[in-house]
């Protein structure tokens, strides 16, 4: 089918497909997004240990893809089903911040911290140690022990992912 928005709210004989898509859609069960929107994530290989940012998130469908990514556990060797990586969705603007949330509670992922604040400022992130096998863990093995002060605070987060999808407005 190949049906405009508009020709789905007005044309009585697919008022049923329009109702199932909104309620399909807010239930989590569908996302609508462009095509051209859902290939940045599609390179990023996302992994389930993988630490995400995703810096200009709002509205949300990639962030969306990206935790899908992420919970995508076929095969974990622990048999766990929450993923030991997360994704920081950021946005600038804080009503947009609202709209992010609202898209990504539908997944109820416990691996989503929403944050706002602009991305030239983004502040670090201290005090978590690296999840195994991630760019970071690698990262902190290579460089031999931290001194202990270092440690009892916590190394500055890295992360394995970053995307910046940057609007064009």
């Amino acid at each position: 089918m190949n049906f405009s928005r508009n020709q789905l709210r007005k044309l009585s004989w697919l008022a049923a497909i329009h109702e199932f898509m909104k309620v399909a859609n807010e239930a989590g069960s569908i996302t609508r997004q462009e095509a051209v929107s859902m290939v940045p994530p599609l390179f990023m290989d996302v992994q389930p240990h993988h630490r995400v940012l995703d810096m200009c998130a709002a509205p949300g469908s990639k962030t969306f893809q990206l935790l899908e990514m992420l919970h995508n556990m076929e095969g974990a060797a622990d048999g766990s089903t929450t993923p030991s990586g997360f994704v920081v969705a950021n946005d600038a603007d804080a009503q947009r911040c609202n709209l992010l949330t609202h898209q990504t509670k539908r997944m109820c992922s416990p691996c989503l911290m929403v944050t706002n604040h602009n991305g030239e400022q983004f502040p670090r992130i201290t005090g978590l140690q690296p999840a195994p096998g991630s760019a970071a863990a690698s990262a902190a093995a290579a460089a031999g022990p931290a001194p202990q002060q270092q440690q009892q605070q916590g190394e500055v987060m890295l992360f394995d992912r970053i995307l910046c999808d940057v609007p064009c407005s």
